[in-house]
C-alpha cells in the first residue's frame, strides 16, 4: 500500500525533472521560497505534507500511486523525446488531475476567501453601505433570525426561542442589535465576526474536505475533470536548462491571454501548460493555430501563480527573481471580479457602491 503519514502533493518523479544533481537514486532541487534564501535539498523533502490527503482510511494516496506510476512513464519517454500524441490518454487524467490536487491550489483558495471578507468588511465602513445594512436589519430582522436559527445547535436554538419568547423579546434583541450597531459600527461588528483567523480557520476544513472528495471523485471515474479535454498535445523544448516549476505545477490560459489556475477558467481555458523538466513543457491546447508563449511568459506566470515556492536545477539570478513574483498572480479571480462581487452584494441591500456621500 502507498497510504503513509508523508504525502508529495507534487508527484516526486516530476520533481526530479528539475533535479540539480544525483548520487544513486537519491535527487536534489532548489527549492525558492518567497522571501527567504533558496536551499537545495533532497526531492524527497520538497513539495511534501504529512497526511495531505488523508489520514490512513483513505484511499487517496494509493489511488495516485497507480495513476503516477503509468503517468511517470509517459512523462519519462516524452523528455526522452518521445511525441506526446502516443500518451494523450494518461497525460489528460493525470495533468487535468494535477491541476486540482496540490496544495498551492488549497492555499490559493484560502486566502481568496479571507481576502474576500477583509475587503468586505472594509466596505462596510463607509456610511452608505453602513445605513444599508442598518435598514436591512430593521426591517428585516425576523428573516435574518429565523436564518440564524435554523444554523444554530439545538441547545442555542432553545435558548434564542426562550428570549423571543419573553415579552418584547424581539423588540429587545432589535434594540440590543442596532445599539451594538451603533457603538462600533458595521465594519467593526464585521471585522469582530469575520476576523482573518476565524475566516481563516473555518475555510481551511470546508476547503480541504471539498478538495479531497473532488480527488477522490476524479480518481474514481478514471477521467480528468469534464472541463479539460484538449484537442492537440505537444511540447515545448530548449536546448538548455530553462524552465522552472511552481508548486501550482500547470498553468492555464484563457482567450485574451490571462493567466491563471485551470479552476478559474472552467470551459473558457485555451491552452495549459506543465514543466515536466527543465528543458521541456508539455502544452495541452484547445486549437491547433494557438501561439504558445515563451518559456520567459511561461515561467513568470508558474512563479505569479505558485503560492509559496518555485523548483529549479540551479540557483541562478532568474530563479532568484522569479521567486519574488510568487504569489503575485490572480489564480482564481480578477481583482475586479472581487469588487463586482462586493458591489452585488451592497445592491441587494439596498446600497449604492457608487455612492460615497
Amino acid at each position: 500500500m502507498a497510504s503513509q503519514r508523508r504525502n508529495h502533493y507534487i508527484p516526486r518523479f516530476l520533481l526530479n525533472g528539475f533535479c540539480s544533481r544525483r548520487e544513486g537514486r537519491k535527487r536534489w532541487i532548489w527549492q525558492f521560497p518567497k522571501g527567504e534564501q533558496p536551499r537545495e535539498i533532497s526531492t524527497r523533502d520538497a513539495a511534501v505534507r504529512a497526511w495531505f490527503y488523508g489520514k490512513r482510511d483513505s484511499r487517496i494516496e494509493d489511488d495516485l500511486a497507480r495513476l503516477e506510476d503509468s503517468a511517470s512513464r509517459a512523462i519519462d519517454a516524452i523528455r526522452g523525446g518521445a511525441d506526446c500524441s502516443g500518451y494523450t490518454e494518461v497525460l489528460q487524467v493525470f495533468t487535468g488531475l494535477l491541476a486540482f490536487r496540490t496544495r498551492a491550489l488549497r492555499d490559493h483558495f484560502i486566502d481568496v476567501g479571507v481576502d474576500l471578507m477583509d475587503r468586505f468588511a472594509e466596505s462596510a465602513a463607509d456610511g452608505n453601505m453602513e445605513r444599508a445594512v442598518k435598514h436591512s436589519l430593521a426591517v428585516e430582522l425576523d428573516t435574518h433570525l429565523e436564518e440564524a436559527r435554523r444554523r444554530l445547535p439545538p441547545e442555542f436554538r432553545e435558548t434564542l426561542d426562550a428570549i423571543l419568547a419573553q415579552p418584547h423579546g424581539r423588540e429587545i434583541l432589535r434594540g440590543g442589535i442596532m445599539a451594538e450597531l451603533e457603538a462600533v459600527g458595521i465594519a467593526g461588528l464585521m471585522r469582530s465576526t469575520l476576523g482573518r483567523s476565524a475566516v481563516s480557520q473555518t475555510l481551511s476544513g470546508s476547503v480541504v474536505d471539498g478538495q479531497l472528495r473532488g480527488i477522490q471523485k476524479l480518481l474514481s471515474s478514471g477521467e480528468g475533470p469534464a472541463s479539460f479535454a484538449p484537442s492537440v498535445w505537444q511540447t515545448l523544448r530548449c536546448p538548455e536548462p530553462r524552465f522552472v516549476l511552481g508548486d501550482c505545477c500547470v498553468v492555464a490560459q484563457d482567450g485574451a491571454g490571462s493567466f491563471g489556475l485551470l479552476p478559474r477558467f472552467g470551459n473558457t481555458w485555451t491552452q495549459l501548460f506543465l514543466p515536466i523538466s527543465s528543458s521541456v513543457v508539455v502544452v495541452a491546447s484547445r486549437d491547433t493555430m494557438l501561439r504558445i508563449p515563451t518559456f520567459e511568459v511561461i515561467n513568470r506566470a508558474s512563479a505569479e501563480l505558485s503560492h509559496a515556492y518555485i523548483y529549479s536545477c540551479e540557483d541562478s539570478k532568474t530563479s532568484r527573481e522569479l521567486a519574488t513574483r510568487i504569489g503575485i498572480g490572480e489564480p482564481f479571480i480578477a481583482k475586479d471580479d472581487i469588487e463586482g462581487l462586493i458591489a452585488d452584494v451592497w445592491r441587494d441591500l439596498g446600497a449604492d457602491p457608487s455612492d460615497t456621500s
